[in-house]
């Protein structure tokens, strides 16, 4: 790789069949990846390096072909999807490095492969050609030579065609994929037969995964025969008169409706009638709010710009609040949560003026309805979530009582929920200075008259702290710790330590509905960091007063913690973090012990002589968890533990348990899961090595 940066391409010319073996022997029978990536870097710096003199030289046509040729060869005798990508990965790689080998390949080996698939070859193998074609596809693409391939790439579509007509989801999951890709090249005659399958799918397809690329192929369709689409889907099987006589195909066709409101041409017909249904409290409004919410959510289909034009065009915010207020009282929550959403998106994606202007014209309504029914605060959520930091008014300070009122008196679970993101989100976005403070005073005054004696506020107020933990965290803000505090103090109580450890989960756990950047929240940077450092401060305290009733509880906040802690803050901290992952391992506990095994593993391969006194209590552990029957999981990663503990410690450390871990692996390689008996062959072979000649290691 170095020489192609000194020597000429003339250089090299007499060695190219020898490099070309050797280079070919490295990439196809070695199983050491690391070299096998060091071999296909060789091979396209020297490809590279060549096509310098494609235009006077026979040599770099002559190593193309031969890399072709064996390529090929190698494709023709595959008979497993690995042994076939073996072969396309070195020609992905030649073509990737210049533009005449790209062309060169391009041109042999699209209709080669197009010719391989209608051979019927096993499925695997046919699907597998389809994502070599789109792939050589792309590579031709970024470097501009469409044109030059036209005529090998023109006929790709028609086999796509061929793949999605068939009745297998593989196949059908494959042509749509590679379709997408090559979309520039499909022409207008084969938009009909596509769109019959795209609707066919749409209208019966049970599996998601289908219905999801059907619908985002018909996106991608759209986008280059807009008028063809209006005429066969818009205003054809698609409908929404059509599509409301068909109960059963309704849900699935509006995906595909609302999805295409995001093209320009598009936008006005489809939105116009949808909100027709939801102003008109038509039966079905609830199925045509739920695709618009999913589709507006998707933010690689409805860009803010878009969504605010929409809202600017059309007013899609008010028709959808009447349907709430409407619906409401006779509904679930459940229920109705997809308009939620579709409000909460839509405000999210305004400019904060505009915003401004919603908040004016429907917060009246919804605190007057609140007070009278505490279930009207999910429109206050999600009017007042999605705000930009910079949108304030005179009424947040009521906002705030009433959200702190709600989170602590309501008897429904999901309004105290939604009311403690609400106050997490007012504290998190508020501007520093004089508008935090008074929010932050209002909160410590309000909850500092709650009787903390009442059994029944306490495991709220818990989840309270849990959020405003948060929500300052995530801001940055020093007085986070005044609330963690509280929370690390509960983990003591054998009463209410179950709650604690739910909060410090909470505060770990990421969603992206809630203090994301989705709904312009401040996010510090290094928070999981600050976190683990405060937390590992603060539980020390309270060490001496853990009893066996809370004790799992607080290893369970460990395991939280360590879960979400960057594994270069581990590290530094092994020697103290140690003891507790391993005495995580007694507990029946399923994600505690897959956290504490993943912790275990890194300390083992990062810092070994923090669990190197331990073995002794770590080996009996893992061996227990290597029969693990309520996870899979944890029976692979205690397996994988076993295997790097062998590799890592001298061989004098693990003499002395040699025999009675090989006598103790035996079970694991009768496992009924078979990846599970992989790992223990694996790790019982590397147990049988330890003391082999020439096996003693280093460290």
């Amino acid at each position: 790789i170095e020489s192609c940066k000194t020597f000429t391409a003339q250089s090299y010319s007499p060695f190219l069949r020898a490099l070309w073996s050797s280079l070919n022997r490295e990439m196809s029978h070695k199983t050491d990846d690391e070299l096998k990536t060091t071999a296909h870097e060789a091979l396209g710096a020297l490809v590279a390096k060549m096509a310098s003199t494609a235009n006077t030289d026979q040599a770099f046509e002559n190593f193309l072909k031969g890399i072709i040729i064996s390529a090929q060869s190698t494709i023709a005798d595959a008979t497993t999807v690995a042994q076939f990508v073996k072969g396309t990965k070195i020609l992905l790689t030649a073509a990737n490095a210049s533009n005449q080998s790209c062309a060169s390949i391009t041109r042999a080996m699209v209709p080669a492969t197009v010719a391989y698939y209608e051979l019927k070859t096993a499925p695997k193998l046919q699907i597998a050609s389809l994502d070599f074609i789109g792939d050589l596809y792309e590579i031709a693409n970024k470097k501009g030579l469409l044109d030059e391939v036209k005529a090998q790439i023109t006929n790709v579509p028609q086999i796509c065609l061929t793949a999605v007509s068939q009745s297998s989801k593989e196949f059908q999951m494959a042509g749509f994929k590679t379709l997408i890709r090559v979309q520039e090249c499909l022409g207008e005659d084969l938009v009909l037969p596509f769109v019959e399958v795209l609707i066919y799918n749409v209208q019966h397809a049970q599996d998601n995964d289908l219905l999801a690329i059907s619908v985002e192929t018909i996106h991608v369709i759209a986008r280059k025969y807009p008028e063809l689409i209006m005429d066969l889907v818009v205003k054809g099987k698609c409908s929404i008169d059509n599509i409301s006589q068909d109960k059963i195909a309704f849900q699935k066709r509006l995906n595909v409706l609302t999805n295409l409101a995001s093209i320009d041409d598009f936008t006005k017909v489809i939105i116009e009638e949808m909100l027709k249904i939801i102003t008109a409290n038509d039966p079905e409004a609830l199925h045509v709010v739920e695709a618009l919410s999913g589709s507006i959510s998707m933010a690689s289909v409805f860009t803010m710009e878009k969504v605010t034009q929409i809202e600017s065009d059309h007013g899609l915010i008010d028709p959808v609040l009447d349907w709430l207020y409407k619906e409401i009282s006779s509904s679930s929550p459940d229920a109705l949560a997809h308009g939620y959403t579709l409000i909460a998106n839509t405000i999210g994606s305004l400019p904060p003026e505009k915003q401004e202007n919603i908040l004016v014209k429907h917060t009246p309504l919804a605190l007057e309805r609140s007070k009278q029914d505490d279930i009207y605060f999910l429109i206050i959520e999600c009017l007042y979530t999605p705000l930009h930091q910079s949108v304030y008014n005179s009424k947040f300070e009521e906002i705030m009582k009433v959200s702190l009122q709600v989170a602590l008196k309501s008897d429904k679970d999901i309004v105290r929920m939604k009311a403690c993101v609400l106050i997490a989100h007012l504290l998190n976005k508020a501007e520093h200075g004089q508008k935090f403070e008074l929010l932050y005073e209002l909160l410590k005054t309000q909850l500092a008259s709650c009787n903390r004696e009442d059994e029944k506020l306490c495991p709220r107020l818990i989840q309270l702290y849990g959020w405003i933990t948060k929500s300052l965290l995530m801001r940055g803000s020093d007085v986070f710790l005044f609330w963690l505090q509280k929370i690390v103090g509960i983990l003591a109580t054998p009463q209410y330590c179950v709650h604690g450890s739910d909060a410090i989960k909470l505060i770990m756990n990421e969603n992206t509905d809630y203090l994301s950047r989705k709904q312009h929240c401040r996010i510090s940077l290094l928070y999981k960091q600050r976190m683990f450092e405060t937390f590992s401060v603060l539980t020390d305290k309270i060490k001496p007063n853990l009893s066996a009733e809370t004790k799992e509880s607080y290893l369970l906040s460990w395991a939280y913690v360590l879960d979400k802690a960057p594994k270069t803050v581990l590290k530094n901290e092994a020697n103290k973090v140690a003891p507790t992952v391993i005495d995580c391992l007694e507990y029946d506990n399923k994600d505690m012990l897959q956290v504490s095994l993943d912790v275990l593993c890194h300390f083992v391969q990062s810092s070994p002589t923090a669990v190197s006194d331990s073995l002794q209590t770590i080996l009996p552990r893992l061996i227990a968890l290597s029969k693990y029957m309520k996870s899979m999981d944890v029976r692979i990663k205690s397996l994988e533990c076993l295997y790097d503990i062998a590799n890592t410690f001298r061989t004098s450390t693990l003499l002395p348990y040699k025999q009675d871990i090989l006598l103790d692996l035996a079970p694991a390689l009768d496992d009924k899961k078979r990846l599970v008996r992989n790992v223990a062959v694996r790790a019982r072979s590397r147990w049988f090595l330890v003391g082999a000649p020439g096996e003693d290691k280093p460290n």
